[in-house]
């Protein structure tokens, strides 16, 4: 039976709501960070927040980025609280599964926890004044020439 609210065709989009766009987290991220996170929201069907599995080689073959680099859009994307580690991977002879991700602007579906929007709640890190002193030489304002002639013939003998 056919309902006349049911999607004609097999088109898919993926939603990115204006508003997360607008927060601090969004703006700081990087462009291999926004993709991963667009591939992980790409993976998520409505019922399976909580259980998209990704791993960071699949990011990697996916993005046409290096795995540590990939590691670190999955360590950005976590510090600015887009997503959670559901399920960290296991990697051994017997079980290779990836890690099991949730997106925070939706209710998780493996906790039932309602969505976070942590990354409403981010932001950037201020920089510290460095207070360790400058290393090196000093040389004092005024140094007369005759002095630096004179401490160069002491220096060579």
């Amino acid at each position: 039976m056919s309902s006349k609210y049911k999607r004609k065709g097999k088109a898919k989009f993926t939603q990115i709501w204006e508003r997360m766009c607008r927060t601090e987290a969004w703006k700081e991220s990087s462009l291999a960070d926004r993709l991963l996170y667009f591939e992980l929201k790409r993976r998520f069907n409505g019922l399976n927040n909580g259980f998209i599995a990704m791993s960071c080689r699949q990011a990697a073959d996916l993005l046409g980025i290096g795995k540590s680099t990939a590691g670190r859009c999955f360590a950005n994307l976590q510090e600015r609280g887009f997503v959670v580690m559901a399920k960290p991977s296991a990697f051994n002879m017997k079980q290779h599964d990836a890690a099991e991700w949730a997106l925070t602007e939706v209710k998780n579906d493996r906790t039932g926890a309602l969505p976070s929007h942590a990354y409403k709640d981010w932001k950037k890190p201020t920089e510290e004044k460095n207070t360790v002193p400058r290393q090196g030489r000093h040389v004092p304002p005024q140094v007369h020439q005759g002095e630096i002639e004179a401490e160069r013939q002491v220096a060579n003998g």
